[in-house]
């Protein structure tokens, strides 16, 4: 049996960034990396990049790949059952049968049912820490848990030492966050359990790195300005009208003669390509100069903003939006709040709902939110 290593778990390509960053802080412990290779999990291509750097700072690097159904909107009783038997598989894959058997002090991880899988199959205690991935995390553990909720939980438990499902809720020691520190007060409750909060995820130092190493800044190739647009994600109900004033407001802001526009779509969401198209054709009509990032559309496009000659970002609101406001304060952004909330939508998860624009306005105030 290895005995005393950290287990890092990354399930998507910002979550291996943050997992990167992290493991920064524990360079002198023994580690080891799994990376969550499914469909919504790290991306190949990017995954290749970072190669090296992955196998230099870590003991093993572990590629797991597991069968999961999909989950139910609003049918909660029968998505406990299909997560349950998610589970199942996972536990049956020769990679958590294989590091079950390790002596894992300390398990980095993200909230999904890898963990759960883990759990179940080891053999001594094991400190486990959430690692945050984006900006739903410190939104959806703002709020202490209803009385309601804590009893479905306690049943869920009971359900597990019956061995009528496959999970319960997690205890975390420790929350581990970037964003945190701006859409979080002082308590955060994870699965019922006030957990401690860590804002000790030093992001901007972990991209300046890889940003170095895979030579980033190198992959547009011009002498303008240039300026990311990152809004195939606006609602689908937005009006023609509503789109025009969007468009008069980017090209109020811009020169097309010393201005390149550069479109990045998002690396696991599907573009709404008749608000692309129509952006897009507009833009054309103006004479601006446009490119696209299809050779990295899996990247995030933090890889890319790094580069001094990036000055503006017109995006819908997002977790990259927030962070880059946080990190690299001389882009100016510009973000249609507005329109986000005039037309919510469920994938956002808590961020659709109202209350919290005033905390986008108060804590983000780099943004200029129209």
């Amino acid at each position: 049996m290895k005995k005393n290593l950290n287990l890092f778990y990354a399930r998507n390509n910002i979550s291996l960034i943050y997992i990167l960053a992290l493991a920064d802080i524990f360079k002198n412990k023994k580690r080891i990396l799994i990376i969550n290779t499914n469909v919504d999990g790290c991306e190949r291509f990017f995954l290749q990049k970072l190669k090296k750097y992955l196998n230099k700072n870590f003991l093993k690097v572990y590629y797991i790949k597991f069968k999961k159904k999909k989950y139910i909107y609003g049918k909660n009783i029968i998505n406990t059952f299909i997560r349950s038997e998610n589970i199942k598989f996972i536990s049956q894959t020769k990679i958590i049968q294989k590091i079950s058997s390790y002596k894992i002090t300390d398990a980095y991880v993200g909230g999904d049912d890898f963990e759960v899988a883990l759990i179940n199959n080891l053999k001594h205690k094991t400190n486990f820490h959430f690692v945050e991935h984006g900006w739903g995390n410190p939104l959806n553990f703002h709020k202490k848990i209803s009385y309601k909720t804590r009893l479905i939980y306690t049943l869920l438990k009971i359900l597990k030492r019956l061995r009528i499902i496959n999970f319960y809720p997690i205890r975390y020691n420790t929350y581990f966050g970037f964003l945190s520190k701006a859409l979080l007060k002082n308590k955060l409750y994870i699965n019922g359990y006030e957990t401690k909060i860590s804002n000790s995820v030093n992001l901007k130092k972990i991209y300046k790195k890889l940003v170095e190493l895979l030579d980033m800044n190198q992959t547009i190739q011009t002498k303008k300005n240039i300026n990311f647009i990152t809004l195939s994600q606006l609602p689908k109900k937005i009006t023609n009208i509503e789109l025009q004033k969007i468009l008069k407001l980017i090209i109020k802001n811009l020169d097309k003669k010393k201005d390149l526009l550069v479109f990045k779509n998002h690396p696991r969401q599907r573009e709404n390509k008749s608000i692309n198209n129509f952006i897009i054709k507009n833009l054309r009509k103006n004479n601006f100069e446009i490119i696209f990032l299809k050779k990295y559309k899996h990247f995030p496009i933090e890889f890319f903003l790094f580069n001094p000659q990036v000055k503006r970002i017109f995006g819908t609101l997002s977790g990259y939006i927030l962070t880059i406001s946080q990190i690299l304060k001389k882009i100016k952004i510009w973000v249609p709040l507005s329109i986000f909330y005039k037309y919510p939508d469920n994938k956002y998860g808590p961020a659709a709902n109202k209350k919290f624009e005033k905390i986008f306005r108060q804590k983000f105030t780099n943004i200029n939110f129209f």
